[in-house]
């Protein structure tokens, strides 16, 4: 048998196997790639996080943390915030309890332009203890989840509690000119 018999009678079998390859090869990439649906966990370089305040008759003060994805940024966040710690103005960690929603299965919330995560922060004194900023995790298991804000209430109570996150549409800006 001379190679150019080989050849003819190899040939259909390596352009068949080659064929099988590609197939194969498009269909599994394809089930890795990424889908424009898919979300990621948000990382603290993804949201922008403050605080807001609200006094609760008898003594009770409530805060909401909120945490609004950069522009482009779709990630979500699921639980309640770790590692919390309120911090003095020197940097020192405030003599602050801090108790977290009982850790059990919670949505995925998602934070994008449309909507908003917020957390609630709930006390039930009224001693206030200086603080001037909130360190903590957000409440994802993405990386670099630790982020710093000022704590613009100034003090809180000797106990503070974190709610697990929610969601929340985000409502649309008026119009210029408009409040």
């Amino acid at each position: 048998m001379t190679i150019r018999e080989n050849l003819r009678r190899t040939a259909p079998v390596g352009i068949v196997l080659a064929g099988v390859v590609a197939a194969a090869t498009t269909v599994f990439a394809g089930t890795a790639s990424a889908m424009p649906t898919d979300r990621v966990q948000c990382n603290a370089s993804d949201v922008n996080v403050w605080v807001s305040a609200e006094i609760i008759g008898g003594g009770s003060h409530d805060y909401t943390l909120t945490l609004e994805a950069k522009p482009g940024v779709s990630c979500y966040v699921s639980g309640s915030p770790t590692l919390v710690d309120f911090l003095t103005a020197s940097g020192e960690v405030a003599p602050v309890a801090i108790s977290t929603a009982t850790p059990i299965p919670t949505p995925r919330v998602v934070i994008n332009a449309n909507h908003l995560a917020q957390i609630d922060i709930n006390t039930r004194d009224e001693a206030g203890t200086p603080v001037s900023s909130l360190r903590f995790n957000i409440p994802s298991s993405g990386e670099n989840t630790t982020t710093t804000i000022a704590w613009t209430p100034g003090s809180i109570a000797k106990h503070a509690h974190f709610s697990a996150v929610r969601a929340v549409p985000r409502r649309p800006s008026p119009p210029a000119g408009q409040v």
